[in-house]
Parts: C-alpha cells; sequence; structure tokens
C-alpha cells in the first residue's frame, strides 16, 4: 500500500490500481516489455488509475490519484483534463507508484 501525505494535495492511500491495456500497457495488443516487472513490484495498492483514451476520463476523475500516459498511441485531450497526473510512458507512470517521493515533488502544492 502507498500511504503519503502530499502538502497541498492530501493524504495519499492506494489499495488498488485499475489501468487501461491498449494504449496504455500495450501497442497493437502487445503488453511492452518493461510493464510486466512494475506490475508484479507495485502489489497491492488502494486506487490508482492510468489510461490515454477519452474512455478513460471518467476513471481517471474518479481515482485518488488518475494518471495519464503520453504513450505512442497518443492521449485524448478528455483524458490529460481528468488526470491528476500526466506522465511520458507507462514505465514513468508505474514508477510514480513504485517511488511515491516522485508523486510527492508532482503534486505538492
Amino acid at each position: 500500500m502507498i500511504s503519503k501525505p502530499i502538502p497541498g494535495f492530501g493524504a495519499l492511500r492506494l489499495q488498488h490500481l485499475v489501468l487501461d491495456y491498449n494504449g496504455t500497457l500495450a501497442l497493437d495488443g502487445r503488453l511492452l516489455p518493461a510493464v510486466r516487472p512494475r506490475l508484479r513490484a507495485l502489489g497491492e495498492r488502494r486506487t490508482a488509475c492510468i489510461g490515454n483514451g477519452r474512455n478513460d476520463r471518467l476513471m481517471l476523475r474518479a481515482a485518488r490519484i488518475g494518471i495519464a500516459v503520453l504513450g505512442r498511441e497518443a492521449s485524448a485531450a478528455a483524458a490529460l483534463a481528468a488526470a491528476d497526473v500526466v506522465a511520458p510512458s507507462i514505465e514513468v507512470a508505474l514508477d510514480l507508484l513504485l517511488k511515491p517521493l516522485r508523486l510527492t515533488a508532482t503534486l505538492r502544492a
């Protein structure tokens, strides 16, 4: 579980992770090679959502932390607007959860 106070953002306590597959974790239906070890390292968390598409905007907005990914498939403006954080790749997005001090640096007021 990630439990971290972030000044100006509030307490971050994550227990679950919800991810979009194609365009976020995968390209053309194939899991990106660097994703699998990061997912295994995360384990159980409260709720963080990662996505890139317009269809992901509601989960990004509803999650405690929504992370939009600017992957090779591009990202919908609605997903970017709904997210708390925008990451340049799925690897960077997952690393934000594995190394929560990075989230603190990004979200603090």
